[in-house]
């Protein structure tokens, strides 16, 4: 737990002194940074409090995985085999599109590269690659993610997809112990320059994006990483603002699905939809490339909390955080649990994690793959396949 405690540290205390001295039209509020600091603190706290009550989860989820999970995602590669097939074939026409000078925000808009059967793709193979990676599996299997992962990350010409698998690498290195556990330490560590190698090429590659040369592309990276979380604590205090009606009382805990059914019973002073959560507000100019800094999206999920119940939002989200993993683990769903985690623990300024039907349906995919492993790895179930 120490490296994502100190990584998670090290990218809110650096987005934080990164946005004093490049181009941000004003200083993130002291305010805003003793709330966010607080939400990572009691972040780690709850997870410290779950693992106490599930102390063999931290010692025994390889075994979890390989003994339960890695039998049924075997038997299913065909499955998994036409999934990928099906992404690539999403694939071949966005990049058609790239191709014919299509912008990505075209891509999204225009031609719905991001529909539901993306949601579903996306969801399953950016939670599949860490697993695989990570424990023991088939090359076949570890090769069908990747190619999945890359099929996912051209459909929408985006590179957020490698941000969420790094993060579930990390949250994996939570649950790895002993001399296996510095092992897959050097795979994530491997497998996190590949990703940023990958996201170097795909600035050019997909998204059609003049590229900076040797180390300074590394450089583009890292600083375009702490101005995407910078922009979580400036949205933050936009969400806090816009929180404040008695009809959000319920939108931090369902973010989407809480909105989409209060749409329905009364009017909505600010209404949380694709307009909102897609417009961009900017923040400023910056020194090194001139470009404006557009913020959209990342409204983190403890600015909702702060917004409706004041202060005490903070422990209000640590109570409702601890029940979602006291669920989760209690039904070993370790699929769920690491994307629940990647929120709850490097998500201090990234956005809430129902707050789209994206989100959402990140999390549908991961729990339908735990339920589905739970029914398909059961004796009973063996059973019936012997008989």
């Amino acid at each position: 737990m120490k490296i994502v405690f100190f990584t998670a540290i090290f990218f809110h205390i650096g987005a934080i002194f990164f946005s004093f001295e490049n181009g941000f039209l004003n200083n993130i509020k002291l305010e805003t940074m003793i709330l966010s600091s607080l939400d990572l603190i009691l972040g780690f706290l709850v997870l410290y409090l779950v693992l106490l009550r599930f102390k063999g989860i931290k010692y025994q989820f390889a075994e979890l995985y390989e003994r339960n999970y890695l039998p049924v995602i075997e038997r299913l590669k065909p499955i998994i085999f036409l999934l990928l097939m099906w992404s690539a074939f999403l694939a071949f026409q966005s990049y058609s599109l790239i191709g014919a000078g299509i912008l990505r925000h075209q891509l999204l808009k225009e031609y719905d590269a991001a529909g539901l059967d993306y949601m579903f793709l996306s969801g399953f193979f950016k939670l599949l690659v860490p697993f695989v990676y990570c424990f023991r599996s088939s090359i076949s299997l570890k090769i069908m993610s990747i190619l999945g992962l890359v099929m996912v990350i051209i459909i929408t010409a985006s590179r957020s997809e490698l941000r969420y698998v790094i993060h579930f690498f990390l949250i994996l290195m939570i649950f790895n112990q002993g001399r296996e556990g510095n092992i897959r330490l050097i795979k994530f560590t491997g497998m996190a320059l590949v990703m940023i190698t990958f996201a170097i090429l795909s600035t050019s590659l997909i998204q059609n994006r003049p590229i900076s040369a040797g180390m300074t592309a590394i450089v583009d990276i890292v600083r375009n990483v702490f101005t995407y979380r910078a922009y979580g604590y400036y949205l933050g205090e936009i969400a806090m603002q816009n929180s404040f009606y008695l009809d959000k009382l319920l939108f931090p805990f369902g973010g989407y699905v809480s909105e989409f059914f209060m749409k329905n019973i009364t009017n909505i002073a600010v209404p949380i939809d694709s307009a909102y959560v897609g417009g961009l507000h900017e923040l400023g100019t910056s020194p090194t490339t001139g470009r404006p800094y557009l913020a959209n999206v990342v409204y983190p999920w403890w600015s909702w909390f702060i917004g409706v119940y004041g202060i005490l939002g903070l422990i209000v989200k640590a109570i409702y955080t601890y029940i979602l993993l006291y669920i989760i683990l209690l039904n070993r769903m370790i699929f769920t649990l690491v994307l629940l985690l990647s929120f709850v623990l490097l998500g201090t300024a990234v956005s809430h994690p129902f707050m789209t039907l994206t989100h959402v349906f990140s999390f549908f995919v991961a729990i339908v793959i735990d339920l589905s492993i739970i029914y398909f790895s059961s004796k009973k179930f063996l059973l019936k396949g012997k008989a």
